[in-house]
């Protein structure tokens, strides 16, 4: 849960200032532990495909102590944005690197057959995520709502005549504008129908 909070900082503002610094950096600390886990376990004499998995695992890294501290020290700059954006991508990075350690130590049937199964398992997980992430930024509201017709301010709907005219009788102090039905008793400045 906190990881799907602190993906909704990623907004499209915080992507265009910090997005280079946020992607850059924690590629490279997925790669580099991945990387230095590998050397060490495999310099102790463990086996180095068994290594190079551990090396994969050891990139998950837990959201909520970042995002405590960030929230107690009461800052909000670039650094605590960019901090942010790192730790919510960091799992994602890690996710894909244990695929393609995984596809790169099990070759049992040539290069095709790993291949394969780490695109199974990378699409399965971003289709899974779009298939639990968007109603769940839906019902929790982090998905803005549609924009109203930037000419008007208020959602454009065609009307048709009798749809119109019953509006007429039904709606007290309503109106019609010659092409939309309005209310005032809504509290909304948008049309009725």
């Amino acid at each position: 849960m906190v990881a799907f909070l602190l993906g909704g900082e990623l907004t499209r503002e915080n992507l265009a200032s910090n997005g280079r610094a946020i992607f850059s950096i924690s590629l490279s600390v997925v790669i580099g532990t991945t990387l230095a886990i590998w050397a060490g376990l495999s310099a102790f004499g463990l086996d180095p495909r068994l290594a190079l998995l551990l090396g994969a695992i050891a990139t998950a890294t837990d959201p909520a102590a970042i995002s405590e501290v960030i929230r107690q020290s009461g800052m909000r700059n670039g650094f605590t944005a960019t901090l942010k954006g790192i730790v919510a991508i960091d799992d994602v990075w890690g996710l894909l690197m244990f695929s393609i350690c995984l596809a790169l130590v099990d070759q049992s049937g040539g290069w095709a057959a790993p291949i394969l199964g780490a695109g199974r398992d990378i699409g399965g997980a971003i289709l899974l995520g779009l298939c639990v992430g968007i109603p769940s930024a839906i019902l929790t509201g982090r998905l803005p709502p549609r924009r109203a017709a930037p000419d008007r301010g208020y959602w454009r709907r065609p009307v048709d005549r009798g749809a119109r005219d019953m509006a007429r009788r039904l709606i007290p102090r309503g109106g019609y504008d010659g092409r939309r039905v309005y209310c005032e008793l809504c509290p909304t400045s948008r049309p009725c129908f």
